[in-house]
């Protein structure tokens, strides 16, 4: 894996996190998946002393595209990480088309999602097979479908071997930007229900994101998104933003709506952003 033991460790500490969350007996299979999500009166903590997230209560129905903004620490990633149950809240309910989350067959809940972070991890195998991962069934026009959507079909091409090339530690060392863009083809290729991006843009030059992300406008029209913003284009075009400070949800609505609401929320885009 690229970045060598720090891939290792993190890939080590997925698998221990998921190891202790499994499935309840008799577990629920997922059919027929709208991709309707709502927190009832949702809390986690890291520790026992500090809360992560408090009291988080709110619907995000199917089809509906999310942004969430906040400061370093506020609360956004462990509220994506929720959904797939990467972890579970130490309080609270999250339940998608009105089943608790933990009644689903854990395998089959994540089959659903796809979750693209700023922590990529590729395996030493090729691109196509880094790809198909997310899917092993996909054809090939199905990957590179996907990668034109995440604008990594043009630089893939280019390399002697495409998309057989070797990459991870005894391979091709990809940058930041093109590992990031192979990551945001593996997630459609799995053709989530919900789609989950933290950051997933965050190495990416503007033009690249202006495109991935107008492609991915098109992509999620049909299925729940939500998006850890870091780019002003992102806030502004968004329909519904989630402001979080300090664990909470304080403002829910356009960004020129909690912009005339909230001073702390002008504090933070005024200084992030201009």
């Amino acid at each position: 894996m690229q970045e060598g033991g720090a891939s290792l460790l993190r890939l080590d500490d997925i698998l221990k996190k998921e190891n202790r969350i499994t499935s309840v007996k008799n577990a629920r299979s997922i059919d027929n998946i709208k991709g309707d999500i709502v927190f009832k009166n949702v809390s986690f903590s890291y520790d026992s002393k500090i809360k992560s997230l408090n009291a988080i209560n709110l619907k995000i129905k199917e089809k509906e595209s999310l942004v969430l903004v906040g400061n370093n620490g506020s609360g956004k990633s462990t509220f994506l990480n929720l959904i797939p149950r990467l972890i579970d809240p130490s309080q609270g309910v999250i339940t998608i088309d009105g089943t608790d989350i933990k009644l689903f067959d854990i395998t089959k809940l994540r089959s659903i999602i796809s979750l693209v972070s700023q922590d990529i991890i590729l395996f030493d195998l090729s691109i196509l097979e880094n790809l198909k991962l997310a899917n092993k069934n996909a054809s090939f026009n199905d990957i590179e479908k996907a990668c034109k959507l995440a604008d990594a079909h043009n630089f893939i091409i280019k390399f002697k071997k495409g998309y057989n090339t070797l990459v991870g530690d005894r391979g091709l060392k990809l940058s930041g930007g093109q590992r990031q863009k192979i990551s945001i083809a593996r997630s459609l290729l799995k053709k989530p229900k919900i789609l989950l991006l933290d950051e997933a843009t965050s190495a990416l030059d503007n033009y690249s994101e202006k495109k991935i992300l107008n492609n991915l406008n098109k992509f999620t029209k049909n299925i729940t998104s939500i998006t850890i913003a870091h780019r002003t284009a992102t806030i502004l075009n968004a329909k519904r933003i989630l402001f979080f400070n300090n664990g909470r949800v304080v403002s829910d609505g356009t960004h020129s709506k909690i912009m005339k609401k909230n001073l702390d929320y002008e504090k933070y885009f005024l200084t992030n952003f201009k």
